[in-house]
């Protein structure tokens, strides 16, 4: 791991962690996305970014774990 997903993974992400997504969102020019997390009274708004600075739109990428193959 990079020292950016080690961060996200043991920082970022717990923080969410137990909260609800409630809605996805865009920005007003429609480049960039995200999502709301309510948690409690805070309410998150998460932004998907490809970068740190937010050059450019990020993707997430989603796996149903009870989909996947499974390997003998």
């Amino acid at each position: 791991m990079t020292h950016e997903a080690v961060f996200q993974a043991e920082k970022v992400i717990p923080s969410l962690i137990g909260g609800k997504i409630t809605e996805g969102f865009t920005d007003k020019d429609k480049e960039f996305f995200g999502f709301t997390v309510k948690k409690g009274k805070k309410t998150l708004r998460v932004w998907v970014d490809g970068d740190e600075e937010g050059n450019y739109c990020g993707a997430l990428k989603v796996e149903d774990e009870d989909r996947k193959v499974k390997k003998p």
